[in-house]
């Protein structure tokens, strides 16, 4: 099984690969790309927003580029600036301009509580998509776990096997019905001993 999610803001991307095991995760900025696995047992499964407050930096921004074309006009009636003083204004008000565009704002869904996070673009696509993309690794996860621990061979100690089962029904990876399908079978193979 094979899922992804891949996000793009700007010039930055989030590539995340969900297998039945894992996600794989490739994040690239414009300083780095980063490549790394996390195991879907090593994910907790709440989710946390963080956001920053972008108004300001959209109220710099249209300043920066706005300012130099009001210096121009203010040139053209009144010859209070000097053209290489007015050049030099430009260009150092459109770079701060440009270096606000790429800095990247945090409007990010993280996948927390576990020994490893996740992080996602909020809104890329769309928030539905990730919330979509986040509950598919977590009923993942659950697939797992549910597998994992409700196996059972000739050495499993009865004890250890209800520790697991009532782990997972505490989790609620699996209700009490299943709890009692799955302990019973576990009695009926040690009979069959």
């Amino acid at each position: 099984m094979l899922k992804e999610l891949i996000q793009k803001r700007g010039m930055n991307y989030r590539k995340h690969f969900l297998y039945e095991d894992r996600v794989l995760v490739e994040s690239k900025t414009l300083r780095s790309v980063t490549r790394y696995e996390v195991k879907l047992d090593e994910l907790g499964s709440d989710k946390t927003y963080q956001a920053d407050n972008v108004t300001p930096g959209k109220i710099s921004f249209a300043i920066l580029i706005l300012l130099p074309f009001l210096c121009f006009a203010a040139q053209l009636f009144e010859h209070k600036l000097q053209w290489p003083t007015l050049v030099f204004l430009t260009v150092t008000l459109w770079t701060l301009a440009l270096l606000g565009y790429f800095k990247q704002n945090k409007d990010d869904v993280f996948l927390t509580g576990g020994k490893k996070n996740l992080a996602f673009y909020r809104d890329v696509p769309n928030e539905k998509e990730v919330l979509r993309f986040i509950q598919a690794i977590l009923d993942t996860k659950k697939e797992l776990l549910k597998k994992r621990l409700t196996r059972f061979d000739d050495h499993t100690q009865e004890f250890e096997f209800l520790a697991r089962l009532n782990y997972l029904k505490n989790s609620d990876i699996i209700t009490q019905e299943e709890f009692d399908d799955i302990y019973n079978d576990y009695k009926i193979s040690r009979l069959l001993l």
